[in-house]
């Protein structure tokens, strides 16, 4: 059974967040455990990396799909002005 790491970041994430939690809760009652802190601050910095370093790209929307080709073809003609334009000018050299 393969774990995906960014679900495995989510856990680590969750389990920081409580762990903060107890932390802040046993620090209301004046007798702080800081082992909490700390180990909660470790999970949370190593669920946010698995979390963050894994994950997936969204797929591309359709919602600016016409906008997108537009820029495309203004870019590919640019690009064929400027080539002509610097044939043009290596032929006049």
């Amino acid at each position: 059974m393969k774990i995906e790491k960014s679900r495995l970041g989510s856990f680590f994430l969750f389990i920081g967040l409580v762990l903060w939690v107890i932390f802040f809760v046993t620090d209301q009652v004046n007798h702080p455990s800081y082992g909490y802190f700390f180990v909660g601050a470790v999970a949370l910095f190593l669920g946010g990396y698995l979390w963050w370093r894994n994950q997936k790209p969204a797929p591309e929307s359709a919602r600016f799909r016409s906008m997108r080709r537009m820029r495309q073809k203004r870019a590919e003609r640019r690009e064929k002005k400027k080539k002509k334009k610097e044939e043009q000018q290596a032929g006049q050299q």
